[in-house]
């Protein structure tokens, strides 16, 4: 501390170029409905002081969650099977790219799909990924209830019957 300004008025010091591509996504957590697509968003920033080149983003969803189609800010991704590949062009210092993956839950559950990031000379790993989960909800969820009288041999008897789908979806 003694040193701090003595060192930042300095002119024959210069900080040393470097690159630090980061990852986060929104919303970490989400809700989803069972076999309905919907989108994932990701944002890789370069909070580095020199551009970066030829850096990629990869997608990776669990098992259950069909990764249907990846694109970024900066081009196109290519989808295989449970992932993605998205080459991501140059990021000058303090840019930022998106990337939009589309996903379904093939059935109800808890899910995750994370988003690797990496660039030649990164200067730090520990905000490379980012990871959404997703808590996938049944479409239906059916409710069955009835009233009426007694049921009496050999005699009519009139049940009323209401269905109402209970599920509970903003």
């Amino acid at each position: 501390e003694q040193m701090q300004p003595e060192i930042a008025s300095a002119t024959c010091l210069a900080p040393l170029a470097r690159t630090n591509l980061g990852v986060t996504t929104t919303p970490a957590k989400r809700d989803a409905l069972a076999t309905v697509p919907f989108d994932q968003l990701f944002t890789i920033v370069n909070s580095g002081t020199t551009s970066v080149t030829g850096g990629t983003a990869a997608v990776t969803a669990q098992n259950g969650l069909e990764l249907l189609a990846a694109s970024s800010s900066s081009g196109a991704c290519t989808v295989v099977a449970q992932g993605a590949n998205c080459p991501l062009d140059t990021i000058g210092a303090g840019a930022a790219r998106t990337l939009s993956v589309t996903l379904r839950a093939a059935q109800f559950g808890t899910f995750a799909v994370t988003t690797t990031v990496a660039a030649a000379g990164d200067a730090s790993s520990s905000d490379n990924v980012a990871t959404a989960t997703v808590v996938a909800s049944s479409v239906v969820d059916l409710t069955l209830a009835s009233a009426g009288g007694r049921v009496a041999p050999n005699a009519q008897t009139t049940i009323t019957a209401n269905v109402e789908n209970s599920a509970d979806f903003d």
